[in-house]
């Protein structure tokens, strides 16, 4: 999967879309660096945490996307 960002194309690891798909989102998106993509996924996870179901945390760097 390959998301836009101000850097050009990022290609996101089946991790996080595997994500994706479990939030009931088809794809992954944010605008900018690694930190908008951490933004991104925690809103995804933290209404699941609110509704009891279990917590999934994921932390990203700089280091878990490629271009």
């Amino acid at each position: 999967m390959t998301v836009s960002t101000d850097e050009g194309p990022v290609h996101v690891s089946i991790a996080r879309q595997a994500l994706a798909r479990l939030s009931g989102r088809s794809h992954v998106t944010a605008e900018g660096t690694a930190s908008a993509y951490r933004v991104e996924i925690e809103d995804i996870v933290r209404p699941k945490a609110r509704s009891g179901e279990p917590r999934a945390m994921m932390r990203l760097s700089e280091a878990d996307f490629s271009v």
